[in-house]
């Protein structure tokens, strides 16, 4: 059984950790929504293939390191598909929060609602996530 403060440190951290992936859940979706609806871009395309690059090397180097049989180029395809989610989720994020920038927040109450059910739907993916690392 855990004593009163690693309990208390805990939620503090579960709770600081779902409201800042809310915040940025909020950025993407707002990113998302922008490109989608009006084909709008605020980041330039040099950034988006730095990003690509980078994620793409990090990722086919890290899923090449825990390969099992790392003499098949498997890992290549998955660190294509990895730094493409990985530059979809960044360029998003970045339009999101440029076209904050630009037009400013929704009203306050708006915000705090969107805020909050985006805080909540971030903590249930995060402990989805973190109950099926446990077996890696």
């Amino acid at each position: 059984m855990e004593s009163g403060g690693e309990f208390l440190r805990r939620v503090y951290v579960h709770l600081a950790i779902a409201f800042i992936s809310g915040v940025l859940l909020y950025f993407m979706l707002l990113g998302m929504f922008e490109m989608l609806m009006n084909f709008k871009l605020y980041i330039s395309t040099s950034y988006t293939f730095l990003v690509f690059a980078i994620a793409f090397v990090v990722s086919t180097v890290f899923i090449e390191h825990r390969s099992s049989n790392p003499a098949q180029p498997y890992y290549l395809v998955g660190g294509l598909i990895t730094a493409l989610l990985i530059t979809g989720v960044f360029v998003s994020t970045a339009n999101g929060i440029m076209l904050t920038l630009e037009y400013g927040f929704p009203s306050q109450e708006e915000l705090v609602m969107q805020i909050s059910i985006l805080t909540a739907v971030a903590f249930a993916i995060i402990k989805v996530i973190e109950h099926r690392m446990r077996g890696y």
